[in-house]
Formats: structure tokens, sequence, C-alpha cells
């Protein structure tokens, strides 16, 4: 089993220091979320990806402290696919919401500027959207 202490060094150098100059991809996450959710409120769907990329990058910055890998999966299933189920979101609409973090750091001039930073935060979005995706359809069976 990979502890935290391997996730952390690998990806934390990397995310140090750029977590939170990403509030900047609401804009451009909620034109991408607005196509694929056509029958929600873009301000709905902006409160709801407000709430889940603060949860998502604040978990990111939490493995530094987390000693055991588990914490990291109960983080993401109480913080992240909880409350998307209480807004009634399917698996491939939660993972929409990840896509749209995903879609929007391409745009992002802080971490296409930082190669290194650029590859680690999204080798951590694309490992939140497979666990979310496996946890949220387990559920539903």
């Amino acid at each position: 089993m990979t502890s935290c202490s391997q996730v952390r060094k690998l990806m934390w150098p990397h995310l140090n220091g750029v977590l939170f100059p990403l509030w900047s991809m609401y804009r451009l996450a909620s034109i991408y979320l607005a196509s694929r959710f056509p029958d929600h409120s873009s301000s709905s769907l902006e409160a709801h990806f407000k709430q889940l990329n603060k949860t998502i990058l604040k978990m990111a910055e939490s493995l530094v402290h987390k000693t055991e890998l588990k914490d990291f999966f109960s983080d993401l299933e109480e913080k992240c696919i909880d409350p998307c189920r209480q807004w009634e979101y399917s698996p491939d609409q939660m993972c929409n919401f990840i896509s749209a973090m995903l879609e929007s750091c391409k745009h992002l001039e802080q971490l296409t500027k930082r190669r290194r930073t650029h590859l680690a935060y999204e080798k951590y979005l694309k490992t939140v959207h497979t666990c979310v995706y496996q946890f949220a359809s387990a559920r539903k069976r």
C-alpha cells in the first residue's frame, strides 16, 4: 500500500505555492460546466464548483499532514462525493466537475509556466477523478 508520505514526496513540492492562485479558474470552469449541465442554473453550478474545488485543493494540501492514504479516501467520500449526492448529481456529473478543473487548469498561466507543477496537478486531479467515479458508481449499485 502506498503511504501518504510517498505521495507527498512526489507531489507536494510542485503544488506548494500554486494552490491559491487557482481561484481564477472559476470563470473558465463555469463556461465548461454550463455546456454540460443545461438544466442547472449557472449560479448553483458555480457555487457547487467553488465548494468542490476548494475541498479538493485543501485535500491536496492536507496530504502533507496525513500519515495514511485511507484518510484521503475517507475525506474524498465525506467532503466530495456525499455533497454531490445531496445535490443529486450522477457519478458522470460528479466527474464533470473534476473535468472542469482539469480543463481550466490548462489555461492558467501560473501552471503552464511551471511544467512540473502542471503535471503534478494533472496527475492529482486525474487520480481524484478516477476515485470519485469508482466510489460513486460502487455506492450506486
